[in-house]
């Protein structure tokens, strides 16, 4: 019984704690050290997920401290708040022990109402998210049926044990068999629900990959098609329309992008990729990004760095610049007059604190709690004047925390917000050349007009997309609508760069880009695909291409990349 109770605890804190993580707050209780007593519509909230668990098991109660031993929930709601640092099970759980103990009750208050004389198994497991402790949770289970047998079996075989030796020795043979049997039972019911729930995360993740595949196809040529309308040609009210279709198709690409990497989060399948960069100069790339936007919405931008200049560090910059690029889109979208500020300020113990404060309309100290949570929104309900999924502030709060810091906000409604991310950043021992250093700005390519380039496309929208795009270049290129072909038009041909789809008929991009590095071929090879995950862009590299871009794509961002590339040859 101590075995299943303990891997019953460890299905409810692997099934049901990650749904009700951010309500518990046990995280942020190790960064503050204030402990978050569950009450109101979070409470009846938790009480909902924990009777969904414990419907159709032996589960009487379910307790969950904090590191500080304070019962912050319990389904006996009277013991809320209590202290249990000293009790020994949540010592032991603190240590990352795992721990049972057996007690009756004359009384009892469970789940579902008060019983009476129960023999109960508590188990004590200790909660760990990110390879580190933060609480505890108490496990109560009714074994009285099993113990009553138990003792109604020891009673019997006491009476006839003179006559009946070898009766009670196949009898209690009998009885660890069955146990064991039954304990393996439900020890695979548990085991089939956690494979269950592992294959649906997975078939989730994939779906959401198709349609994020499918969606961007024809999304790439909304955008691409739009970049490429002269709007000095056109009046002010039609330049207007094409301008709030532009950022409405930027809008969408964003919102794919944050339920792909939620997504990612949520399955426990997203990977950071580190590498050393200069901070200052990942502070400029987004100053740079942004001080057309701010400005042209009338408001002030100031930049400022401080103890960072030429500084190395070793961390995922992309992931950086996306939490710093939702706190500026937020402070952009929410603010009307006055200024923007983003800040980057070293601290102590290789921290680095990043600040973007606008002066906006600010956040009430009540909806602060909850900004961090998954879909929260200030403005809800039918009438609400800001659009978003709700989940950009929580994906910013999941990589902060990947990255071993944390995300915090300080605002007065009406005045304004600033919002914090703290990281930890390891100094680079490995010298690190600033873009300067690498003159990647321009890209000089000589006698372009001779430059010949291969589309290896099968969608004739996209087909059509580039072939516009490349005509506004001095590059001549040609089309080819399958992988074979490419290999076939790149032996009669001389090509100096190809852009490759990576899923095409007869022959995809990645065994085509496999074929011809075999072949000797030793030009850029691009990725110009749909499918926009990191898995996927390692793919591509693994094959032997040489750079990725994402569609949807706009002309500027085509032609970055071809400049890169081409000019690498020179």
């Amino acid at each position: 019984t101590q075995i299943t109770n303990q891997t019953l605890a460890k299905v409810f804190i692997n099934e049901t704690y990650p749904s009700v993580r951010d309500i518990l707050g046990l995280e942020d209780t190790i960064n503050d050290g204030k402990s978050r007593l569950m009450q109101g519509d979070n409470l009846q909230l938790i009480d909902q997920r924990i009777k969904m668990f414990a419907k159709g098991t032996d589960v009487m109660k379910i307790k969950i401290y904090d590191v500080k031993g304070i019962t912050i929930y319990s389904s006996s709601h009277e013991q809320i708040g209590a202290d249990y640092s000293q009790k020994p099970g949540f010592i032991d759980g603190l240590k990352g022990l795992s721990t049972s103990e057996l007690t009756h009750r004359g009384t009892f208050s469970a789940i579902e109402g008060e019983v009476f004389k129960r023999d109960l198994v508590a188990s004590y497991l200790p909660i760990i998210y990110n390879k580190q402790i933060v609480g505890v949770a108490e496990i109560y289970a009714d074994r009285s049926d099993s113990i009553l047998r138990a003792n109604q079996n020891f009673t019997d075989i006491s009476i006839y044990l003179p006559t009946m030796s070898l009766a009670v020795f196949i009898l209690l043979f009998w009885i660890v068999w069955y146990a064991e049997k039954q304990r393996a039972k439900q020890n695979k019911k548990l085991d089939d629900i956690n494979a269950q729930l592992i294959t649906a995360n997975e078939a989730k993740s994939d779906f959401l990959a198709v349609m994020s595949h499918e969606i961007r196809t024809p999304l790439n040529g909304v955008i691409a098609t739009l970049s490429l309308i002269n709007s000095d040609s056109l009046d002010d009210e039609n330049r207007q329309l094409v301008n709030t279709a532009l950022k409405s198709s930027e809008m969408l690409t964003t919102i794919i992008n944050d339920v792909l990497d939620y997504s990612k989060i949520q399955a426990n399948k997203f990977e950071l990729h580190q590498e050393a960069f200069l901070i200052n100069e990942l502070i400029n790339d987004i100053k740079g990004s942004y001080e057309y936007t701010i400005k042209e919405k009338g408001l002030h931008f100031d930049v400022c760095v401080e103890g960072l200049e030429d500084y190395p560090v070793f961390s995922d910059p992309i992931r950086i610049k996306q939490i710093l690029n939702n706190y500026l889109n937020n402070a952009i979208k929410f603010t009307e007059k006055g200024t923007i500020s983003l800040k980057a300020i070293r601290k102590g113990n290789n921290k680095v604190l990043f600040s973007v404060t606008d002066s906006g309309i600010g956040i009430s100290q009540e909806n602060q709690e909850a900004l961090f949570q998954d879909f929260s929104q200030v403005h809800t309900g039918s009438t609400r004047k800001y659009q978003g999924t709700g989940l950009g502030l929580s994906i910013c709060k999941k990589l902060a925390e990947l990255m071993d810091g944390r995300v915090f906000v300080e605002s007065t409604l009406g005045e304004g917000s600033t919002f914090y991310v703290e990281l930890r950043l390891p100094k680079s021992d490995a010298p690190v050349l600033s873009k300067m250093d690498h003159n990647n700005d321009d890209h000089v390519i000589e006698s372009p007009e001779d430059i010949h380039i291969l589309i290896a496309e099968d969608n004739l929208v996209n087909q059509l997309i580039v072939k516009k795009l490349l005509e506004r270049t001095p590059y001549s290129f040609e089309v080819v609508e399958n992988g074979e072909l490419c290999i076939d038009y790149v032996s009669n041909n001389s090509v100096d760069l190809i852009l490759m789809d990576c899923q095409m008929p007869v022959m995809d991009g990645y065994e085509a880009t496999r074929a011809l590095r075999t072949n000797g071929f030793d030009k850029p090879i691009i990725a110009l695909t749909a499918n926009a995950q990191e898995s996927d862009r390692n793919a591509c590299f693994v094959a032997g291409m040489n750079d990725f871009l994402s569609k949807p794509f706009k002309k500027e961002e085509l032609e970055r990349v071809l400049a890169k590339n081409l000019s690498r040859q020179v």
